[in-house]
């Protein structure tokens, strides 16, 4: 038999760690099983709260009425109850905006979405509007990266990116303020990266470690490490490191002498290896590169 309808305020209750979510409806009852199919679906509109039912799991929420009212009367008290538990706050709850009202999105809005959807306001519109909405409650409730929210959408990290900087989807996110990111670092789009893999190149340059050997070791250009050890990425990482001093390309060729080179000359007609001919004269095979392609030694023939 089908419950009462009730109007009035409701919460969905972490009980592990005392978040809420507010919410209001006409049809208490109706509303909550309209939540629990999109929890279980894994499509709820609060990403922020469908993370920490996936995590906790069901059986440590709790769903209770917490003011019964008058038809008219549920937007206001749930905006009240939205500020008597501070649920808009990412610490305190799961609610995405500090405005009950806010949640309920406009017919203008809704048309403008559909449009944007099949691509009338944007003719390269690969998002629907659903996905556009989660990715933008994930960018104003979480801290999450770009890359893995992209990760959870299964999308190109690209498209997270864009709708941050309002490059695209900007009419449904003009008004929402997103957590502050860094462009640099892991939060990057760019990166491959992370903060964990940055410490121990920095750990590795100190050692004064080749920079080509690195950059093989994380599947990254040597440029990538470069700009770690001149400071141009991960500048927070790096602020107050001191790097050994490098020498130069023309300086680490100074080991060899003249008639060394001439014979690693030879041994390059004769079709040798570079890592056959480095270990013959312990130098790294990138010297000898330099003195194939005359970078360096270039008087020597």
């Amino acid at each position: 038999m089908a419950k009462e309808k009730i109007c009035g305020v409701y919460k969905i209750e972490n009980l592990v760690n005392g978040k809420v979510y507010i919410g209001s409806s006409k049809d208490i009852y109706k509303r909550w099983n309209e939540h629990l199919n999109y929890l279980h679906n894994k499509k709820h509109h609060s990403c922020h709260l469908q993370f920490s039912w996936d995590k906790y799991g069901e059986n440590n929420f709790k769903f209770e009425i917490v003011e019964i009212c008058l038809n008219n009367d549920h937007i206001t008290k749930e905006q009240y109850w939205i500020d008597f538990y501070k649920s808009y706050d990412i610490n305190y709850g799961y609610n995405i905006r500090p405005k009950a009202d806010l949640s309920m999105i406009s017919e203008e809005t809704k048309i403008k979405m559909s449009l944007k959807a099949k691509g009338s306001l944007n003719s390269q519109a690969i998002i629907n509007d659903e996905q556009a909405i989660r990715i933008i409650n994930l960018l104003s409730s979480t801290n999450f990266s770009f890359k893995e929210i992209a990760k959870i959408e299964n999308i190109n990290v690209n498209i997270v990116y864009n709708i941050y900087y309002r490059a695209s989807w900007k009419d449904l996110s003009n008004n929402i303020i997103f957590y502050k990111r860094n462009k640099n670092g892991e939060n990057s789009c760019f990166s491959k990266l992370k903060e964990k893999d940055v410490l121990n190149i920095i750990n590795r340059l100190l050692k004064e470690e080749n920079c080509s050997t690195i950059a093989l070791d994380y599947n990254v250009s040597e440029n990538a490490i470069n700009n770690i050890k001149n400071k141009k990425k991960w500048k927070y990482l790096t602020k107050y490191i001191i790097f050994p001093f490098t020498k130069s390309r023309q300086e680490k060729g100074g080991k060899l002498t003249i008639e060394q080179v001439i014979n690693i000359r030879k041994l390059l007609l004769e079709g040798c290896k570079y890592k056959e001919i480095s270990d013959i004269y312990n130098v790294d095979p990138s010297t000898i590169g330099l003195i194939k392609r005359n970078k360096t030694w270039k008087n020597v023939i």
